[in-house]
């Protein structure tokens, strides 16, 4: 599989769990860019997922970090998420991928 794949599924992952929490999730076609947007706690989250990085592992600590810093200033306890929400560990696509290929096994 190739990295732009492996990099679409990761950041589909933490798409997932951030629509668990209420977002929505729009497409930006002009722009190349998948936005979720909404309120968490009558605070406003936005945040851009690019499409086509120019570099995958710049653009996975980016999104991590962007990711953790925006809810944490919507008041949401980010480690209580990552026991919570397995799909949202803030982990690496290797990780996924391994509890992935678990799932297959069981």
């Amino acid at each position: 599989m190739s990295n732009s794949k492996k990099h679409q599924r990761w950041i589909d992952e933490i798409i997932k769990a951030l629509v668990e929490l209420g977002l929505e999730v729009t497409d930006d076609r002009k722009s190349k860019y998948r936005i979720i947007k909404g309120f968490i706690d009558g605070k406003p989250f936005q945040q851009r997922f690019s499409t086509t990085p120019t570099s995958y592992v710049g653009s996975a600590r980016s999104i991590l970090g962007e990711t953790k810093k925006k809810l944490r200033a919507c008041g949401v306890d980010v480690d209580k998420i990552n026991n919570s929400l397995p799909m949202m560990h803030f982990l690496t696509k290797e990780l996924i991928e391994e509890q992935n290929r678990e799932k297959k096994y069981q």
